[in-house]
């Protein structure tokens, strides 16, 4: 069949028929069937021959066969990417190096690998000889030779030979240590050019990367500059990439990196290459940890107990004259040992000729990388904890470091109002802001205007304030905990001690090795000085990290020992095949801040460039199980139903079917606004900058083909669902394996617990979104159309959702409008008790006010104890509530703010109709309440049973987010910590005891009026009330008149405005809608121009416009002013649930949707002198 450019794919889901437009591109047919869809083999794709060529090359060199990361790896090689390769020693990574290596020179390209060491030059250039010598490849260890080979060499010889570059080029580049290039810019300039960019390149690159910063400091503050930036920027981004097409540029393989080099010189790498190198996390570890105080342990005997093979690292700031009389001491005591100031002294314990070795704990340390020697270093000895020590004026440089330490302060107790404004002013900017006042704090830069003068002058006063405090604090108890720093004095200074738990995992990881497929049992023991400082280290450590250590006991140590000697031996391996165990797999989720806290999560990684898209890597440990993840947001939606086709891109049939005909979304990068017209530009502002998620899904299957997996770890919700199943049919073609994950917190245990329990898309979801979604097509599209037409405004819509809450907020204006009077406020001086009494007319409020003011008898009738027992946790509905009432914000942006510490790891997900908690939330709630002397009052609850979803809660037993947020680089505004406060005190009370309540009735009478009311007036017994203090008064015990502290008479209504708090409870208790859709209903109402929600009571106010949308839709569809037509279609949705066949379902909209046009026409007619159109009912669209 000849190829089309207009054509659909259609999917089913089961009987029933999506059709999907422009996502097989790379495909010759009209309509791809769901048999080529669903199909788990995947489509062709030329890299294919090409790996199948390679991998045969590999195992003929080799005699194995390249195994899953790998093959994933080999695949980007043979492409012709440039990339980091994250894994630790012993997977198999500098085999595949070297094979691709002569690989390549096979094919008569010239080939640079560099190492850190001459002895690893030795080793490599042995290695790659012997595997090339059948195809005669020649090895060569000085560049100044120009032949077709591979060339071997150290950074420092490239270094000291850089001159011989100018005129040298490369196919491919494989550097080992990555950070040493890094730190030689000149050095790095050069490779690059080796590999064919030029010198205008790397400039534009530098460019480039500075006027990002630019773009981001000016984004709010100066829209026109903002503006002539990004047309700058997309200009530069052209050229260089026109530049780099324009001609053939190598290869850039790295072995290792940590990404810690100069930030400027990894952006440059970015935008040349694509990607940014980052550390990782050594995720293969079969390690015993034991932990002692220093003082309690003889260091001979415990290196003694460990023999031969064993690593001693000593903390930084003891330096090395006490390496040096370590040393001697081991020495007198018959123990050979080496300090490792080169690689020399790791050849003498090689060749036996030492035991021992010493070193500091630094993370580029001779012992600490570089070493791979499974059978013989077995345990490694830290001698003090690994740390950054760092003057305290030096410390107090940054201004996050800054920010950090005033609000741990301030949570101690430091409560200067105007250093508090300050803070808060400081807090609130965004990063790019935060960044540009830090470098001025820094005297790196001026001020370039008075707005950032003003802030560095804050932020000047606030350290000197910071700096004065600690130093008094300090002084007087010698040390001070400050968030996950120590500060303390050392000698006549102040120092802030830092836990370098990387260096720890880096150190102690040399004891565990892969050898033979398996993981060898290394042996640590932690020696600390300082116990707080220990407890930051663990607190910091498992933060990134599963570890768990055990108090030294040498019987425990000395058989930890011979386990670890039988893990060495030849079938004494202690733990399974783990290579086979190393899974490469993709990991969608909607937002690219959640793919960026998962992989900070797990110790961070690298990040790739595909496109527009940033993809982020890390590693993921599930149950011996290690996914080498590329985490990728999809932005929310793929596909979305077209406009151009059918009725509001739905097919409808005489025989009462339905086809959805689904293609990609739109994105206007300028007003954000979403569409799927295929226009190319925004229908509401016109703006051509428009984002086709077709981009993103090409990023997603060329990663998919990548990978053994894929995992669609969207929002565990219907929505969540619909994207899954979206990506699904755009991937499986490409992918071999395709699984559902729900993460409902996003944590490490949270990300975990998904991948566990791993399923398949559930299509029973995927129905109800979909005919949800194709309702509010017909039923949406045509109320909104016959509005548009009607009001003469293209801002207008109405809804199954959104049109009956309008038509409730008018029914409580009617009553509030009928019930207009005046109301007389009346405060009584006990504490903050006031009440309101309505009267008819302003005399009788008058009235009523006067006698007020002579005086009001309050009389005690009678008191009861009451046990008032803790609410459960939030739902989205009881959140949207109160929070919106408690915070005074629209429902809108509550819903944003859960949303954002959803994604940033501090809460659990926030679209629930659940109040159920898990077990692990149990615990969060029982580590907090121990942790400030409440245990006593743990009552734990599970407040439901069953089912997949959780109540909202937080994450950690952390009470104040803020430090945490700062230490993370989160950028949390105060409305984000004050909605955290409220659902963590919340969610903690619910697992705490009932309080005993002091309940008392009083009598309040003036003149003819008299009203009893019940207050309560004291807690008896402490309970839930501890952790979320009930309102108490103050009331007297016996009778007595008191003069009011004020009387106030207003105009008002006995039945008051509706607020959002109430709306929400009324489409709860009525069921239109779910709790994610409660926000959106109003906001809609808001955007249309029906309500207007006041600022301090969230009322809900309607506009005339209102009055007449709600008579058209009267006129027109009567049925959808009341919750009636949503509970039926609730009713349907129930039975696509259990399985009722779904062609029942879509006789509903329809039938609606031919009901309202024609209603509609008529409506149209009237006003606009529109012919009514015969024949509607029936037709097919």
């Amino acid at each position: 069949m000849p190829y089309k450019k207009e054509f659909y794919v259609v999917c089913r889901l089961g009987k029933d028929v999506l059709i999907y437009r422009h996502i097989c591109l790379d495909r010759d047919l009209h309509e791809c069937s769901d048999d080529v869809l669903l199909s788990s083999t995947p489509t062709v794709d030329p890299v294919d021959g090409v790996l199948q060529e390679f991998s045969e090359f590999f195992s003929e060199l080799t005699g194995f066969s390249l195994w899953a990361l790998q093959r994933a790896w080999a695949r980007r090689m043979v492409s012709g990417e440039s990339f980091a390769l994250i894994a630790p020693t012993g997977v198999g990574k500098s085999t595949l190096l070297q094979v691709y290596s002569i690989y390549r020179s096979s094919a008569g390209d010239s080939v640079l690998y560099l190492v850190p060491t001459r002895s690893l030059v030795e080793q490599v250039s042995e290695r790659i000889s012997s595997l090339g010598r059948k195809l005669g490849i020649e090895v060569y260890n000085n560049i100044t030779k120009e032949a077709p080979g591979v060339y071997v060499t150290t950074h420092m010889a490239l270094f000291r030979s850089k001159e011989v570059l100018k005129n040298r080029s490369f196919s491919l580049v494989v550097a080992d240590d990555f950070d040493a290039l890094l730190k030689r810019s000149s050095l790095m300039d050069y490779i690059l050019y080796t590999l064919g960019f030029r010198p205008e390149d790397v400039e534009t690159a530098r460019r480039i990367t500075k006027l990002k910063q630019e773009i981001l400091a000016v984004k709010h503050s100066a829209p026109d500059r903002y503006r002539d930036l990004v047309k700058e920027l997309e200009a530069l981004e052209s050229q260089l990439a026109r530049g780099i097409a324009s001609r053939r540029v190598g290869q850039l393989l790295i072995a290792s990196a940590t990404g810690r080099g100069k930030r400027e010189r990894v952006k440059v790498l970015r935008e040349l290459i694509g990607f940014e190198v980052g550390g990782i996390v050594d995720y293969l570890r079969n390690i015993r940890e034991f932990s002692a105080s220093l003082g309690s342990t003889s260091i001979v005997d415990l290196v003694e107990i460990l023999g031969p093979g064993t690593l001693v690292f000593v903390s930084r700031e003891l330096g090395r004259g006490y390496l040096k009389e370590l040393a001697e001491e081991l020495e007198r005591h018959g123990i050979k040992v080496a300090v490792a100031h080169s690689v020399k002294a790791v050849d003498k314990l090689r060749k036996g000729l030492v035991q021992v070795l010493l070193g500091v704990a630094t993370y580029y340390g001779v012992l600490t990388r570089g070493i791979d020697e499974p059978k013989l270093i077995k345990s490694a000895v830290f001698i003090g904890i690994p740390k950054f020590r760092i003057p305290l004026d030096t410390f107090l440089s940054r201004l996050p470091n800054v920010l950090y330490s005033f609000k741990s302060l301030r949570v101690a107790g430091a409560t200067d109002p105007e250093l508090n404004r300050a803070y808060e002013s400081l807090a609130r900017l965004s990063p790019s802001k935060l960044k540009l006042v830090d470098l001025c704090l820094r005297g790196l830069i001026q001020p370039p205007n008075d707005y950032f003068r003003t802030y560095l002058e804050l932020a000047t006063k606030l350290r000197d304030s910071v700096l004065s405090e600690m130093r008094l604090a300090v002084g007087g108890s010698g040390k001070l905990v400050l968030g996950s720093v120590l500060v303390r004095s050392s000698g006549s200074s102040i120092v802030v001690d830092i836990p370098d738990i990387y260096t720890y995992i880096q150190a102690s990881g040399r004891t565990s090795r892969l050898l033979g497929g398996h993981m060898t049992l290394g042996i640590s023991v932690l020696l600390y000085e300082d116990r707080e400082l220990y407890e930051l280290f663990l607190k910091r450590l498992k933060s990134v990290f599963e570890s768990s250590f055990e108090e030294l006991d040498f019987s425990k140590l000395a058989r930890a020992i011979e386990e670890a000697s039988r893990s060495r031996e030849v079938g004494g391996h202690g733990s399974e095949n783990v290579v086979s165990k190393i899974v490469p797999a993709l990991i969608v989720v909607e937002s690219p801040t959640k793919a960026k806290t998962i992989a900070r999560i797990f110790g961070g990684g690298g990040k790739r460039y595909v496109g527009d898209t940033v993809a982020y890597e890390t590693v993921i440990p599930v149950d011996g199980v290690f996914y080498v993840a590329t985490v990728v947001p999809s932005l929310g939606h793929v596909f979305d139903l077209a406009v151009d086709t059918g009725k509001y891109g739905v097919r409808l049939h005489r025989d009462g079917t339905i086809e959805p005909v689904y293609t990609t979304l739109k994105r206007c990068r300028e007003c954000g606004h979403q569409f799927t017209d295929e226009a190319g530009s925004c229908p509401r502002c016109g703006s051509t900058r428009v984002y086709d998620s077709s981009k993103t899904i090409s990023v997603l299957r060329k990663l998919a083909r990548e990978v053994s997996t894929v995992i669609l770890a969207t929002d565990a919700d219907e929505e969540g669902e619909k994207i899954a199943y979206d990506l699904l049919v755009a991937l499986r073609p490409f992918a071999k394996d395709v699984r559902r994950a729900e993460i409902r917190e996003i944590t490490r245990t949270g990300v975990i617990t998904a991948l566990r329990n791993m399923r398949s898309v559930d299509l029973r979801l995927v129905k109800q979104q979909v005919l949800r979604r194709v309702d509010d097509r017909l039923v949406g599209f045509s109320i909104s159309g016959v509005l548009k037409e009607y009001l003469k405004t293209g801002n207008a819509g109405g809804g199954r959702v959104q049109t009956p809450v309008l038509s409730w907020v008018l029914e409580r204006y009617s009553e509030y409008v009928s019930s207009r009077g005046y109301l007389v406020r009346v405060e009584l001086p006990y504490g903050d008790l006031a009440f309101r009494l309505y009267a008819r007319s302003r005399e009788e409020a008058e009235r009523l006010a006067r006698t007020l003011l002579d005086g009001v008898s309050v009389t005690p009738i009678s008191e009861e104890v009451i046990t008032v027992n803790p609410k459960p946790p939030y739902t989205t509905d009881s959140a949207l509530e109160e929070l919106s009432r408690e915070l005074k914000l629209p429902p809108g942006e509550v819903m944003r703010i859960l949303q954002e510490l959803y994604e940033t790891g501090f809460i659990t997900y926030h679209r629930t109709p659940s109040a159920r908690v898990s077990s692990y939330g149990i615990e969060v709630a029982k580590t907090y309440l121990s942790s400030v002397g409440l245990a006593h009052l743990l009552v734990p609850r599970h407040w439901e049973e069953g089912g997949a979803h959780e109540a909202i809660r937080p994450t950690r037993p952390l009470e104040d987010i803020e430090a945490e947020a700062l230490h993370l680089g989160v950028l949390l505004t105060k409305k984000h910590v004050s909605a955290y406060k409220m659902i963590f005190r919340r969610f903690v009370a619910s697992q705490m005891a009932p309080s005993k309540v002091l309940f008392r009735s009083y009598s309040i009478k003036a003149g003819d009026f008299e009203q009893v009311v019940k207050l309560p007036v004291a807690v008896v017994e402490d309970g839930f009330t501890r952790v979320l203090p009930l309102r108490t008064y103050s009331m007297p015990t016996k009778a007595e008149v008191v003069v009011p502290r004020s009387v106030k008479v207003y105009r008002g209504s006995l039945k008051p405005l509706p607020t959002v708090a109430d709306a929400v409870r009324m489409m709860r208790e009525v069921g239109i809608g779910r709790p994610s859709t409660y926000a959106k209903a109003i906001e809609n109402n808001r955007r249309h121009g029906y309500v207007v929600i006041s600022k301090y009571r969230q009322s809900l106010i309607p506009t005339k416009r209102a009055f007449e949308v709600v008579k058209v839709v009267r006129a027109i569809a009567p049925e959808l002013l009341t919750p009636r037509y949503t509970a039926r279609l609730m009713r349907v949705l129930e039975e696509v649930d259990v399985g009722i066949p779904y062609e029942i379902a879509v006789l509903l909209p329809v039938a609606s949707c031919i009901e309202i046009e024609l209603a509609g026409l008529e409506i149209k007619s009237a006003v606009s002198g529109v012919d009514v159109v015969e024949g509607v009912e029936g037709e097919v669209y």
